[in-house]
């Protein structure tokens, strides 16, 4: 797939094409962290503020954020060209459209991210154990506390639970 916006669309005051060169392609493409940094946060208001007025369901700003990252990010790293790095901004912003397209269209509940290897949130077998070792470590040093001591620790973890 190759890129068919010309340069003169992509040049905008809002977004200087001067810092997108092929060497900033080249740095997403081969993963220079501060080149994934700076990309990440470059766009961020953009994107956020384009999802806010365009989607239909508005607290899935985040989520279009985060996948428009992804793909984008998912897109230099396969490889693929852009014809002018210059229009950077428009390619991001342009999959930034497509995916709250694909939200409005499919709804928030229905949106595909099974290409993209996320987390597991349920701890496995050997974070249990470590999670459990830890606990049984940090109950041994609070039965060598004094009792005044353990009576202010159960106050303060009594205090954080009514704050959350």
């Amino acid at each position: 797939m190759r890129s068919t916006i010309s340069a003169d669309v992509c040049r905008t005051e809002r977004y200087p094409s001067a810092i997108f060169d092929e060497h900033y392609i080249a740095g997403l493409r081969n993963r220079d962290p501060e080149v994934e940094a700076h990309f990440v946060t470059h766009f961020r208001q953009p994107i956020l503020a384009k999802a806010h007025r365009q989607l239909w369901v508005s607290n899935m700003a985040e989520d279009v954020y985060q996948i428009t990252m992804m793909r984008t990010i998912e897109y230099f790293r396969s490889g693929k060209p852009l014809d002018d790095p210059a229009c950077l901004p428009g390619f991001v912003l342009g999959v930034c459209h497509n995916v709250i397209q694909e939200i409005n269209r499919k709804g928030p509940n229905r949106l595909s991210t099974e290409r993209w290897d996320l987390p597991d949130p349920a701890p496995g077998p050997d974070e249990e154990a470590e999670r459990a070792e830890r606990e049984r470590l940090a109950l041994e040093v609070i039965r060598t506390l004094r009792k005044r001591d353990q009576e202010l620790l159960r106050f303060t973890e009594e205090m954080q639970k009514l704050g959350e």
